[in-house]
């Protein structure tokens, strides 16, 4: 999947960079990292992770793309790069009280369920320049629920853990 979506997007003048989560994943996909090198001048493998890499690819990218819609996928958004990832019920059991921010950000295109609708939907955000307020609505509905901060984490979760308890 992640060959065929890089060679789409490489093929419509997209530079892409791929980064491996970390230095054990790059020896797991070896024979992807190499394939993907192969593809030619816009696309650029980092095959040598070091932690906080990806924080280095937010400021430079229009856009992340992700295997499945965990960590960087958030990290990307908080950090207003806009991203898209794989959402396959094969890859992933949804918990019920995420499927409706999960569905919506699948009608919107940020998670798609193949390469095809992936592929389309980064080629609009590039096409089109911006993320529309639906979608910066429905992400930040989908960050607010399930990425909230606080200043007083410990207490509340505390408060949390005793509620589960009794």
């Amino acid at each position: 999947s992640i060959y065929n979506i890089v060679s789409k997007l490489t093929e419509n003048d997209i530079t892409v960079y791929v980064n491996s989560y970390c230095k054990l994943s790059s020896k797991v996909y070896i024979h992807l990292l190499n394939k993907l090198k192969k593809i030619g001048k816009n696309c650029i493998v980092n095959d040598a992770p070091k932690k906080g890499d990806a924080r280095n690819f937010f400021k430079i990218s229009d856009a992340t793309i992700w295997d499945v819609p965990a960590g960087g996928f958030i990290e990307s958004w908080m950090s207003s790069t806009p991203a898209f990832s794989l959402s396959n019920s094969k890859l992933m059991q949804l918990q019920n009280d995420s499927k409706p921010y999960i569905e919506k950000l699948k009608s919107l295109g940020i998670l798609c369920s193949s390469n095809f609708d992936l592929i389309n939907s980064v080629l609009r955000l590039i096409n089109g320049g911006m993320i529309d307020i639906e979608t910066e609505l429905a992400v930040n509905s989908f960050l607010d629920k399930y990425t909230r901060t606080s200043n007083n984490w410990e207490e509340e979760w505390v408060n949390s853990l005793i509620t589960k308890l009794d």
